[in-house]
């Protein structure tokens, strides 16, 4: 059974296919469906898909619900892309913050990434949307000298357990594995693991909190995954594991 959220996710993933007169219509029917939602009366249009999102004001920001926030944070990377992935490797970054198409701020990790009293600060200063986009995660293929940020967990599994908490401003991000999109917000998160003497080894990761989880790509390989952990994880608490391929077996050892 299809999701609000699966079902959005597809809409948009039609956008850039849709002719300039198709567009026009998409956004009359999105007018006509806000209006239905508020008892037919008049409401302000939505952001035209065809609108320029780095010239949206900040006050226009702060007045949408959040999964219209997200839809614009999700077009931005669609349409900016090409943009996105230059101004991250001429500020060699894993994320950078721009406002008004400019980048105001950059960071080689997710240590500094702006959080919502970051993003409340520049919005006004600035009195435009502040986005932050990120260089996506990389699946285990990099030496230990170039480790990425790889720790992916379940966002509403987090929300639920009260491990994490929503946000005034939070930015959704999208990257693709296996050629299907995930979203996901990037947020520190506090993991520990018992080493086989019993040892509580923990400490605070950045990590990938994926929206959707179980619709999406992280899991196709494996149904039952809960989460998906590469080395960092061993490089940051750090850890010791023995993996046993006669036993099929992975056993942690202590630090």
């Amino acid at each position: 059974m299809e999701t609000k959220n699966s079902v959005l996710e597809g809409f948009l993933e039609t956008l850039d296919e849709l002719s300039p007169e198709e567009l026009d219509r998409v956004e009359k029917r999105l007018v006509s469906a806000r209006e239905k939602k508020n008892g037919n009366a008049p409401v302000s249009a939505a952001p035209s898909v065809t609108r320029d999102l780095f010239a949206i004001s900040f006050n226009e920001y702060l007045a949408m619900p959040q999964a219209e926030r997200e839809t614009i944070d999700i077009l931005a990377y669609n349409r900016y892309s090409n943009w996105i992935g230059q101004e991250l490797n001429q500020h060699d970054a894993r994320w950078i913050l721009v406002c008004g198409g400019k980048v105001v701020e950059s960071g080689p990790t997710l240590r500094s990434y702006p959080r919502s009293q970051k993003l409340q600060a520049v919005g006004e200063q600035y009195g435009l949307i502040p986005f932050v986009f990120l260089r996506g995660p990389m699946i285990e293929e990099s030496i230990w000298a170039v480790l990425p940020f790889n720790v992916m967990l379940d966002y509403t599994q987090l929300l639920e357990k009260g491990i994490i908490s929503d946000q005034v401003i939070e930015k959704l991000h999208v990257h693709s594995h296996l050629n299907r999109d995930f979203y996901y917000y990037s947020r520190w998160v506090r993991i520990g693991v018992i080493t086989e003497n019993d040892e509580m080894i923990s400490g605070v990761i950045e990590a990938l909190c994926v929206r959707d989880w179980a619709k999406s790509p992280l899991i196709l390989s494996n149904r039952s995954r809960q989460a998906l952990v590469g080395r960092n994880l061993l490089y940051e608490l750090p850890l010791r594991i023995e993996l046993d391929g006669r036993k099929r077996t992975t056993q942690i050892l202590g630090r």
